[in-house]
């Protein structure tokens, strides 16, 4: 047993560890909860004026809770007053020169850029029945049975 010992390191002769006061025990309890107020007091007022910014740049407070819809549609116009005539004499009228040279500047411009109109649409349009070429279903037909076939309604 001796042997051991002699491998030990010396007994300690004081304590080992300092006593140490905890944490916040040298203030009072009223001042800690005071200055836990007031720095919640001034986080609530910095985050109310973030949100009232935001809300200002959004539009208000819906646009802020529910994101920004686009502005709403007015509705069509049922009964117009403006013809392409009336706007080709306005806009002749805005550049000062006769409503005759600017219809022709326009017509010139469209027979150079535009094509011809061709195809099965112009010919239904024009003759005015419907042109099927070998039984091909039309375009709703195709649109309704791929639905179909996507969606699962084989049912009749």
């Amino acid at each position: 047993m001796s042997d051991v010992a002699s491998n030990l390191p010396p007994s300690r002769t004081k304590k080992a560890t300092k006593p140490v006061s905890p944490p916040l025990s040298s203030g009072s309890l009223h001042r800690f909860i005071y200055v836990l107020v007031i720095l919640t007091t001034l986080l609530a007022a910095y985050y109310s004026w973030r949100i009232a910014q935001w809300k200002s740049n959004v539009g208000g407070w819906k646009n802020l809770a529910f994101g920004p819809r686009g502005t709403p549609v007015p509705a069509a116009k049922t009964h117009t007053t403006d013809t392409v005539e009336s706007r080709i004499n306005a806009l002749a009228e805005a550049l000062g020169m006769p409503p005759k040279h600017l219809a022709s500047a326009i017509a010139v411009a469209v027979r150079e850029h535009v094509p011809p109109p061709t195809g099965p649409v112009v010919d239904t349009l024009v003759g005015g029945k419907e042109s099927k070429e070998s039984g091909d279903p039309g375009v709703v037909e195709g649109v309704v049975s791929g639905m179909e076939s996507f969606v699962g309604m084989d049912e009749p």
